[in-house]
């Protein structure tokens, strides 16, 4: 209920009342005061923020919802698509989800879908994913938008060859492509997987990572039915416990 309050609010308000009616702590659940936000973004931005999601793109989804309920159904598939070519570890401490290279698969998938097919609508909404109220870069940061600026310039590169795709097509290519550049060392990373497919791609050889591309997808389809059928969903789909 509270979420759809606060979308309804995004949608029929854009108030513009001085930052000074609300205190800034509102917004310190990142340590972000945001003190250039307006008491309808600082509103926003308590709301949102600690669930990962920025007043930028909060702001995107309610202006442009069709195009978020099919960004959405992109993340789910790039989700799927780099944990199952990847199979990452969840380890007790920590998880092969984030920072490594089922993560800057994830990104670069995502961001091709979302530039092949939205262009600068598409581009927008990586740039607002990534702002968080102007807080300070993490590496983490620095990791995603390298990610994501490689796959705008493959989705750029698709739409030059003039041929129409299918979401299905752009979504093999691109997770052909960001293999491709993984074992070239030009996606961004911080960590390392430690096990599975992905572990020490630089040093496998070009024929076998073929192999490995052509059987992700001969089996994608199944697996991430077998996946839904059993509940596990996209995003652990693909994923192996420790």
């Amino acid at each position: 209920m509270r979420r759809l309050i606060f979308f309804t609010l995004l949608i029929i308000t854009n108030m513009s009342v001085a930052t000074s009616s609300i205190p800034d702590d509102i917004c310190s659940s990142r340590n972000d005061p945001a003190r250039n936000l307006n008491m309808y973004e600082k509103v926003v931005h308590w709301f949102f923020e600690p669930k990962g999601i920025s007043v930028q793109e909060a702001k995107f989804i309610a202006n442009h919802p069709q195009i978020a309920k099919e960004l959405k159904e992109f993340g789910e598939i790039s989700s799927a698509h780099a944990h199952i070519f990847c199979q990452p570890r969840l380890r007790k401490n920590k998880s092969d989800l984030e920072n490594s290279e089922a993560d800057a698969l994830r990104h670069f998938v995502f961001s091709t879908l979302a530039v092949y097919f939205h262009g600068e609508k598409g581009s927008q909404f990586l740039m607002a994913h990534e702002i968080k109220g102007g807080h300070t870069l993490t590496r983490d940061d620095a990791m995603d938008f390298t990610n994501n600026r490689h796959g705008e310039q493959f989705a750029n590169e698709l739409l030059q060859q003039k041929n129409k795709l299918t979401k299905e097509e752009v979504s093999y290519r691109a997770l052909d492509r960001g293999v491709q550049l993984l074992r070239k060392g030009q996606l961004s990373l911080i960590e390392k997987v430690r096990a599975g497919p992905c572990k020490n791609l630089t040093s496998k050889k070009g024929s076998d990572l073929r192999n490995l591309i052509e059987s992700h997808r001969k089996s994608f389809d199944k697996t991430l039915q077998v996946c839904l059928e059993k509940g596990r969903g996209y995003a652990m789909c693909g994923v192996r416990s420790r």
